[in-house]
């Protein structure tokens, strides 16, 4: 009996491992979904019926006649045959579709755990949250499309971000909650009292926040000037980083100042991460491993940079930040527990 509760909890935690690979595969798609500018082909937020897609000439007729509506029809793609359309609706199809299934992954087993009685009440209610903030993110993504279709062609950069974040949340969460069901061995106790862990802790909080500025990077297609590194075109640091009147604003609306603050805060993110692996690599030599996942994430955004956003390298760059995450969080449940 003792060895099918292990198992069943095993179960337990290897589902929420799923779900958290799942999301990553999400945003990964709606980096994609971005990057080919299919993310305003589908006009209209059906959550149901729109699971079907067009099954004859008549309806693709009709979704194209309401994409011509757009104004990113109107002012960028005036030259869009359907056949065009149809190229940019798939992926955009897809992204949606994949986030439904999620839905059915996470409900499915849901049900069936509870039936089974393997989750506490505590545990259930927290996995339900987690579904609730699966909602909130397609409502979060839609009206993020939706402030594409008005007069700009293009959506609100804060929304993207504040998608983007939220999916990094989905992630992380799904991935501690699969932590907590597997019971990994923790290092030892007094490792909460010394001074890397603190240190780990400030790393995770600037490589979040370098992770947000990526995000804004993304959303106001800042990757797109300053195409060199390490300089920015021949200067350290650029004469237009000031050039909106509120100087907050900058670090909001003015592309260069985010790309600058993305690059720093990079750099001061893999040097911090570095100081703290240091410290701690004579017990636990996975944070040198970390370092080289947050090496590799800079290798990947210097490459996007030079070669102009090319989808591949881009889309990978994103991928490979949540998997940096992922790593430096299982660092953290490893050392707190």
């Amino acid at each position: 009996m003792q060895f099918y509760q292990k198992r069943e909890q095993k179960n337990v935690a290897y589902w929420n491992f799923f779900l958290s690979l799942c999301v990553l595969i999400m945003a990964a798609l709606g980096a994609a979904t971005r990057l080919t500018g299919s993310g305003l082909s589908m006009v209209e937020w059906n959550p149901f019926i729109g699971a079907i897609p067009p099954l004859n000439e008549n309806s693709w007729f009709d979704l194209f006649q309401k994409y011509k509506e757009t104004a990113e029809f109107i002012k960028v793609n005036t030259y869009f045959s359907l056949q065009d359309f149809k190229s940019i609706f798939w992926l955009e199809y897809l992204h949606r579709l994949w986030g439904r299934l999620i839905g059915l992954f996470f409900l499915l087993p849901f049900f069936y755990f509870l039936w089974k009685k393997k989750l506490s009440k505590k545990e259930s209610i927290i996995l339900f949250l987690l579904f609730s903030l699966g909602l909130f993110q397609g409502a979060v993504g839609w009206f993020m499309v939706k402030s594409g279709l008005t007069d700009q062609p293009w959506v609100s950069p804060f929304l993207l971000a504040f998608h983007l974040t939220l999916a990094a949340f989905l992630i992380l969460a799904f991935f501690v909650t699969g932590l907590h069901f597997l019971h990994l061995i923790p290092l030892p106790k007094i490792w909460k009292n010394i001074y890397p862990y603190s240190l780990l802790k400030t790393s995770l909080c600037f490589l979040f926040i370098t992770f947000f500025f990526g995000a804004l990077v993304a959303g106001n297609k800042a990757g797109l000037i300053y195409n060199t590194f390490p300089k920015m075109d021949n200067t350290w640091i650029p004469d237009d980083l000031w050039k909106q009147t509120v100087w907050w604003e900058n670090f909001f609306y003015n592309p260069s100042m985010i790309q600058f603050m993305h690059r720093l805060l990079a750099i001061f993110t893999i040097l911090f991460a570095f100081w703290t692996s240091l410290l701690a690599w004579k017990i636990d030599k996975l944070t040198m491993v970390w370092c080289g996942c947050l090496l590799l994430q800079s290798f990947f955004g210097i490459l996007t940079l030079l070669f102009h956003v090319p989808i591949f390298l881009a889309t990978l760059h994103q991928a490979w930040a949540f998997t940096s995450l992922l790593f430096g969080v299982f660092l953290y449940y490893r050392w707190h527990r």
